[in-house]
């Protein structure tokens, strides 16, 4: 897989005159001697909103993890730019790029981690890296073209993965070294790590941390597991269980959960203010025989269908009502 920066010609990309690169103008041939990167000065962007909010206390550290991968992509030739990768084109893993920068491979990873992550996007990971049918047939492209083409797969295949193994490798760092520190042992005791429940499920595995800093949000009185802890290890079990054994589709997960977070009608609301942890989106509180999970993806397919958002029903609005009075006491 090759780590590369999302959007690299819209936000990053030059032209051979040095200016903001445009659909059908010349890339500039040579590396970059600086790269572009808008001020917004004291001002927040609603994307930088949603880099704050996943990072938590890793946001400077992750933010400066971001500035290197910019440098790094920059570091090519045209065509090739926007991708990290080593000396010799070969796509780094995060060892390489951690060397490249200089920094510690463990910081690296959180950073990348932060910023691969959905609710982020900033970076994403691919693995369509393969030449298309008209490079094959033995069409005669510029270098420049063929980069992008490479990269405009990228972007469109809408696959903003993190690199599971590695991120995963984080979690278990962090479980060894509670470990080390007495704070945590493994299910029946005895040494090692933990293995991490979401190992499998890359997709939920990257929105997790993110996931985590929304609920927070949502509810600052929320008792979010800390990382490493027997809670952390729970909450992700839970979150895998989902799919092993609910049956429900990673992409339907995270999507809802997206939108429950992000979104401004009053369906995603209703259903922010409901969920306070993970584990009880397995849950079937009122017997119905449909996961709390269940709910909110039925939820936000009727939200969503079309494009446009639905009114909720004359009795969600009530509950709704009910729900924020007494958030709103909570709170007081």
């Amino acid at each position: 897989m090759t780590l590369a920066i999302t959007n690299w010609e819209e936000l990053y990309e030059t032209n051979d005159k040095g200016k903001a690169w445009k659909a059908g103008q010349a890339h500039r041939v040579g590396e970059f001697p600086y790269v572009r990167l808008r001020v917004n000065g004291a001002a927040h962007s609603a994307g930088y909103r949603d880099f704050l909010a996943a990072a938590g206390d890793m946001a400077p550290a992750a933010f400066g993890v971001f500035a290197k991968l910019l440098e790094l992509a920059a570091d090519h030739k045209g065509g090739e730019r926007g991708l990290i990768t080593t000396r010799h084109g070969d796509p780094a893993d995060i060892e390489a790029i951690a060397g490249m920068m200089g920094f510690p491979v463990g910081a690296v990873a959180r950073g990348v981690a932060i910023l691969a992550n959905p609710l982020v996007g900033w970076v994403h990971w691919t693995c369509d890296d393969s030449p298309s049918e008209g490079e094959k047939s033995g069409e005669k492209r510029s270098e420049a073209e063929k980069g992008g083409a490479r990269r405009k797969k990228a972007e469109e295949s809408g696959k903003r993965r993190s690199d599971a193994e590695k991120s995963g490798r984080l979690y278990n760092q962090s479980i060894r070294s509670d470990q080390e520190q007495g704070k945590t042992t493994p299910p029946g005791g005895g040494g090692g790590a933990l293995p991490d429940p979401l190992e499998t499920y890359p997709t939920l595995q990257s929105i997790y941390p993110g996931l985590l800093t929304a609920i927070k949000e949502a509810h600052p009185h929320a008792n979010t597991p800390e990382p490493g802890t027997k809670a952390d290890h729970n909450a992700r079990k839970a979150l895998a269980n989902l799919i092993r054994l609910d049956g429900f589709k990673e992409g339907d997960v995270r999507e809802a959960l997206r939108w429950v977070f992000k979104a401004d009608d009053e369906g995603a609301e209703f259903w922010r203010l409901q969920i306070h942890a993970i584990p009880p989106l397995r849950q079937d509180k009122n017997g119905s025989g449909i996961k709390k999970i269940g709910r909110v993806i039925e939820a936000w397919q009727r939200a969503t269908k079309n494009g446009a958002a639905k009114p909720l029903s004359d009795s969600d609005k009530r509950m709704l009502e009910t729900i924020r009075k007494q958030k709103a006491g909570a709170d007081a």
